[in-house]
């Protein structure tokens, strides 16, 4: 004689699954990854859109010599004491001072400093600078946009370049 039982199955609680659900829940999740990639992205580009050369290989052919010159003038010793900040109308302003190792003005120079957009040449700003003395220079720059910039300050003597310095600054 064959026993039988009557198993009790339980029912699933709730609401069944269906492809409408299975639809919406595919759609949120890659809803959810798109949205974070996009605001991944733009925070991305708007701190730091990379860099720009116009030719790599000869950048790198350059490199030694530049790295040569580069330690000739850093045996110098000169240094500069650069401030830019804004100025009213989205300009900014520069106040610079050139000294010698033993702290004395350097003067006598074809001085010259630029912001320097590192993605964005066209956001690239000369400032205008007038001598004040005794190796002090100020000087503005129009329609500088937010953002990092590298300043290039670059001083030649009789056509000769004798000081440069590339510092990054963040303007707001």
């Amino acid at each position: 004689m064959a026993m039988t039982r009557d198993l009790d199955v339980a029912k699933p609680a709730g609401r069944p699954l269906t492809g409408r659900a299975v639809l919406l829940m595919l759609l949120g999740f890659f809803g959810v990854i798109v949205a974070v990639n996009a605001v991944m992205a733009t925070f991305a580009v708007g701190t730091m859109p990379g860099t720009v050369t116009d030719n790599g290989y000869r950048a790198s052919q350059r490199f030694n010599a530049e790295l040569e010159a580069a330690r000739v003038r850093a045996a110098q010793g000169w240094a500069s004491d650069a401030h830019v900040e804004r100025a009213a109308g989205g300009a900014a302003a520069l106040r610079l001072a050139l000294r010698t190792i033993d702290g004395q003005p350097v003067g006598e120079l074809d001085l010259s400093a630029l912001l320097v957009r590192p993605t964005e040449p066209a956001a690239d700003r000369i400032f205008t600078l007038t001598a004040e003395g005794e190796g002090r220079y100020a000087g503005l720059a129009e329609a500088v946009v937010p953002g990092a910039f590298d300043l290039v300050i670059v001083a030649r003597r009789a056509g000769t370049l004798v000081y440069r310095s590339r510092n990054r600054i963040q303007l707001p």
